[in-house]
């Protein structure tokens, strides 16, 4: 008897992600292995080897998404704030830092370690914000 058990657990956990909170080069390979474990899953005629190299390559595909979702919304965050209320250097600093972040939250290549070394950068920056 073929064990599906795993499979169709794991497929169930990430049914919802979304590729919009992934970068792009991350979430293909990661839409084509969810697409090959739920035709395997279906698969009455599947065999257990096909079910543990659809899990294996599942699971490697989650292991390389690359999250830009909180980059996203720290961005939207700061997009938000309003110059007048901080000091032209602070701000000034924040300014480098939200174009830098930037450009890692747009790469289609850009690694986890990227996006969470841009968002460390932002978060500091904002936190440096000096008031008027």
């Amino acid at each position: 008897m073929v064990d599906k058990s795993t499979l169709t657990a794991l497929l169930s956990t990430v049914q919802l992600h979304d590729s919009a909170d992934y970068a792009a080069n991350s979430w293909a390979p990661f839409a084509a292995a969810r697409t090959t474990a739920i035709t395997v899953a279906n698969d009455t005629n599947a065999t257990q080897t096909e079910v543990d190299d659809a899990l294996n390559d599942l699971q490697n595909a989650i292991g390389d998404l690359v999250f830009i979702k909180n980059l996203l919304d720290k961005l939207n965050d700061v997009d938000g704030m309003t110059q007048g209320d901080w000091t032209t250097s602070s701000w000034d600093d924040l300014q480098i830092k939200v174009g830098l972040a930037t450009v890692v939250a747009v790469d289609p290549a850009a690694t986890q370690s990227q996006v969470d070394t841009a968002l460390s950068d932002l978060q500091d920056a904002i936190d440096a914000l000096v008031s008027i």
